[in-house]
């Protein structure tokens, strides 16, 4: 889980967008956007007769035009759908992170209609969410109600590895200068400073990402390792695992024993795997030391804010041009990509092996 927390704030009760997207009947898009020009009293007729037909099947039976339920017409909604309002931003990408990912029963669990949220309480008794339920009753499954059982399920629904030796077993070991790059970060995630490995292939491919599409997007099976120190001493090492289909990133805490935890600690603040993570990852707050970068960064509560990496000058144009941290491209919030690139052209190509070599010299080039 590299870097800080939380983007998408814990307390926000921001609702999802209120578009309302009007039904289509029987092929025609009576209530689309679109002007419907007439000029005859017998066109005049045939819209009033359409929008007479049309607006008590949209309205439902009642016709009072509230639509806490789904709509009774023309729905594709499993017959046991409960709606789920997560009170929060970007409503769907969290639903996709939380259902998609978590529960893998190869059917649709979640669907969208009319702007709403529902899910298939069928389909979530059979999967790790099986504790889930609108336990108030009021008809809405709420984030009060998911994320409890989301925090007992997750680790289990993904397979996390319980101790981090067994992370080491099957990432590879962090600590090989050869295939693995090192940063260090003081900042706001934690007081303690991180240093943070990911594997240089990883890097390389997202750098060859970026030339074909913009963006730094890593491979599947990309590991971030971030083992957190107070002063000599090893007091919680965090964890981002990206999964195999390239699509999104599990992640994992670990205390200083090794053994895997829920919790971060609480220094400055305990943040909660993965929801937490999420909130952070997937919002658009910057951070610092990232943000100011290659600026030094005023220092925080916890002591000074800065980025350090092995012959790695500060190179403004490298900075822009991938503009890291903004970006934040695969909702990773650091700047690896970055100082790895910049860490190219302090070596030199005549130093570089043949693979890093090629990378710098395309970049170079543009």
């Amino acid at each position: 889980m590299v870097p800080p927390l939380p983007l998408i704030d814990e307390n926000d009760r921001t609702p999802a967008s209120g578009r309302l997207d009007l039904p289509v009947f029987f092929g025609l898009n009576f209530l689309s956007s679109r002007r419907l020009w007439f000029d005859s009293g017998a066109a005049a007729g045939r819209l009033v007769l359409i929008l007479t037909c049309a607006l008590p099947i949209y309205l439902g039976c009642g016709g009072t035009g509230e639509r806490s339920q789904p709509s009774v017409v023309a729905s594709n909604l499993p017959p046991d759908a409960v709606r789920v309002d997560l009170e929060k931003r970007n409503p769907e990408r969290l639903l996709r992170f939380y259902f998609d990912g978590i529960v893998e029963s190869g059917s649709p669990v979640w669907f969208e209609e009319n702007g709403e949220y529902f899910l298939d309480a069928n389909l979530l008794s059979e999967s790790g969410l099986s504790g889930l339920s609108d336990t108030d009753r009021d008809g809405v499954i709420r984030w009060s109600e998911l994320e409890p059982v989301v925090l007992n399920s997750y680790y289990e629904s993904r397979s996390i590895p319980e101790r981090i030796e067994r992370v080491r077993e099957m990432r590879g070991d962090w600590y090989d200068e050869v295939l693995w790059f090192k940063t260090s970060v003081s900042g706001v995630m934690t007081a303690a400073r991180r240093e943070i490995y990911v594997e240089k292939r990883a890097i390389r491919s997202a750098l060859e990402h970026f030339e074909r599409n913009g963006s730094l997007v890593y491979p599947g099976s990309t590991s971030f390792i971030a083992e957190h120190y107070d002063g000599d001493m090893l007091v919680e090492t965090t964890a981002m695992f990206k999964r195999g289909d390239m699509s999104r990133w599990d992640y994992a805490a670990y205390d200083s024993t090794g053994a895997r935890v829920s919790v971060t600690r609480k220094a400055p603040k305990a943040y909660r795997v993965p929801t937490q993570c999420v909130g952070c990852h997937f919002g658009s707050r910057a951070f610092e030391p990232e943000r100011s970068y290659p600026r030094d960064a005023a220092p925080g509560p916890h002591g000074e804010r800065v980025i350090r990496a092995p012959l790695v000058p500060e190179y403004p144009d490298l900075v822009s041009l991938l503009d890291e941290h903004r970006r934040r491209s695969d909702t990773i919030l650091g700047l690896y990509a970055t100082l790895y690139l910049s860490s190219l052209r302090a070596t030199g190509i005549a130093e570089l092996d043949s693979l890093d070599a090629a990378v710098l010299t395309r970049f170079e080039a543009d």
